[in-house]
């Protein structure tokens, strides 16, 4: 991990791959999260209208 926000390792420091992950993973996700939602509010829908047209 980091001391001081410096690398523990002189060769190398992941800080600056921690920052973009931590910015850009939220926008990477997103569109899916949205797909899965869409796709579960269209499921849940169906199973409504099945119960319905069952009454």
């Amino acid at each position: 991990m980091y001391a001081n926000w410096e690398p523990t390792c002189l060769l190398m420091s992941s800080a600056p791959v921690d920052a973009a992950v931590t910015e850009l993973f939220p926008a990477a996700v997103t569109p899916a999260r949205v797909d899965v939602a869409l796709r579960s509010l269209d499921a849940y829908e169906a199973d409504r209208v099945e119960v319905w047209w069952q009454r």
